[in-house]
C-alpha cells in the first residue's frame, strides 16, 4: 500500500497475460492483454466522488483501438481499470489517467 499525504491511501495491481489472440487484429475490446487496476481510498464520500466526477467526462472519450479504461466509484473508494493490448499501450494509458487522477485531486485540494 502506497500513503500519498494523509488523505489518499493507493493499492495498485498489475496483470499480464499474453494469448494466441495477441497476434490477431481483434478490437481493443476483446483483444486485451494487459490490466491495470488502482483503487483509490479517500479521507470522506465526498472526497472520492469530487475526484470521480472530475474525470468522468474523461471515460470513453480518450480509450483507442489500442487502450481502454473504466472506473467506478464505491463509497470512499474510486477504482480506475486500464486495458491495453500491450506494454506501450498499457504505459501511455496509465500516464495519462494517472495524471488526469492527480490533477482532480490537487484541484479538489484532496491534500
Amino acid at each position: 500500500m502506497n500513503t500519498v499525504g494523509s488523505a489518499v491511501h493507493t493499492v495498485a495491481t498489475v496483470s499480464c497475460s499474453k494469448s494466441a489472440a495477441g497476434t490477431s487484429k481483434k478490437s481493443a475490446s476483446s483483444n486485451v492483454n494487459h490490466e491495470a487496476v488502482f483503487s483509490f481510498e479517500y479521507s470522506s464520500v465526498a472526497v472520492a466522488r469530487r475526484v470521480y466526477r472530475a474525470i468522468e467526462p474523461e471515460l470513453g472519450d480518450i480509450d483507442d483501438d489500442r487502450s481502454r479504461v473504466h472506473s467506478e466509484r464505491e463509497g470512499n473508494e474510486l477504482t480506475l481499470v486500464v486495458e491495453a493490448r500491450d506494454p506501450t499501450a498499457l504505459r501511455a494509458a496509465l500516464n495519462t489517467w494517472l495524471s488526469l487522477v492527480g490533477v482532480a485531486e490537487q484541484a479538489g485540494k484532496v491534500y
